[in-house]
């Protein structure tokens, strides 16, 4: 049953996060900056329609990296999401197509990022963007607040959502690495 209510949590975690990027999404629409879409996981459907337009599916795969981001600038590419209610992060929170996904539009020279959110117990949100260039590391298993100093995200004044946009123009316009 404990796992049963973990995974609910993580589930109603990751909803709560992908709303902000939602949100973040509207904003920046708003001001003209980027557009962020959602990327869909791999399912195939096994059964017909059933009530309410519902039917049920099958996850077929691991998925990809979690958003596509497109700026006003012409820079695009992806970013993967993730949340931790810890000060690090593991450097194996990204699977193996997502590692092949970024790695292929870092070597093109697309934008290729992780976007940390890190809640220390009792505290606000830290946000990271960390280019995928930078997560791997031989010689660590995890990237603490200390590690991702230099890629702290602020935040969009006065609201509650990471300014990507800026961060990834520090990271990609002026070459910071």
């Amino acid at each position: 049953m404990d796992n049963i209510r973990r995974g609910l949590k993580s589930k109603r975690t990751g909803d709560y996060y992908e709303r902000l990027i939602d949100r973040l999404n509207t904003y920046y629409l708003s001001t003209d900056s980027a557009l962020i879409k959602k990327r869909f996981e791999p399912y195939v459907r096994v059964s017909k329609n059933l009530s309410n337009h519902r039917f049920l599916a099958v996850n077929t795969g691991a998925a990809g990296a979690d958003f596509e981001i497109f700026l006003s600038n012409g820079k695009s590419g992806l970013f993967e999401l993730k949340y931790r209610s810890s000060t690090m992060i593991t450097l194996d929170a990204i699977n193996e197509k997502q590692i092949d996904e970024l790695r292929l539009l870092d070597r093109w020279g697309f934008i290729a990022c992780i976007l940390v959110c890190l809640t220390p117990k009792d505290a606000d949100d830290q946000w990271f963007l960390i280019p995928f260039r930078n997560f791997a590391h031989e010689s660590k298993k995890s990237l603490n607040t200390k590690d991702l100093h230099a890629y702290k995200v602020d935040l969009v004044p006065n609201t509650d959502l990471p300014d990507l946009v800026s961060k990834i123009n520090e990271l990609y316009l002026n070459k910071i690495e």
